[in-house]
């Protein structure tokens, strides 16, 4: 794993260097939470760092952690990832050419797809496989929100935690 991680950073470098002189880049944090589930209600905090290496194309680098709540024996308590390391493609759908979007500029939406796994020991191993609507503001200028919408599929590696598979909202912030 940590071989293809490294390959894979090293590639995303490479695509970064070419990519500037030609459409940029983008980074972003988000938070999605899930429903309850197998009596399990999931938070994820994702940070992505992406490259746009032609026209309505991104090519994205996860990084995310994730936090299980869950009642045992009447008592709340939790599972967490510190890492989940992954990375997906994302193509814009749509692109409001006015500056008077939701966001007061330039508004898009992106369908993406996204796959991470947990690293090193956590108390939850899974993979998560996702696919969603971001909508955010297109302008690279400046900080501004994001907001999507979507599914994922956690695939439990660890005994006794049920696989997951449900809708996200998320909100966050892009530079």
């Amino acid at each position: 794993m940590k071989r293809i991680t490294s390959i894979f950073a090293i590639c995303m470098v490479a695509i970064a260097i070419q990519a500037q002189t030609k459409l940029g880049y983008f980074i972003e944090d988000n938070i999605q939470i899930s429903p309850k589930q197998h009596g399990i209600t999931t938070m994820a905090d994702n940070f992505i760092a992406g490259i746009e290496p032609i026209e309505n194309l991104r090519i994205m680098f996860d990084l995310s952690g994730m936090l299980a709540l869950y009642n045992q024996d009447d008592v709340k308590t939790y599972h967490k990832t510190n890492v989940a390391l992954g990375g997906g493609l994302a193509y814009r759908v749509w692109t409001n050419k006015s500056n008077n979007g939701l966001f007061a500029g330039r508004d898009a939406v992106d369908v993406r797809a996204i796959f991470t796994t947990t690293t090193g020991k956590p108390d939850w191993k899974y993979n998560n496989y996702s696919i969603g609507l971001t909508l955010y503001d297109r302008d690279n200028h400046k900080i501004s929100p994001t907001l999507g919408i979507g599914y994922h599929y956690i695939k439990s590696r660890t005994q006794g935690i049920s696989n997951q598979s449900n809708i996200y909202l998320e909100i966050g912030l892009r530079i």
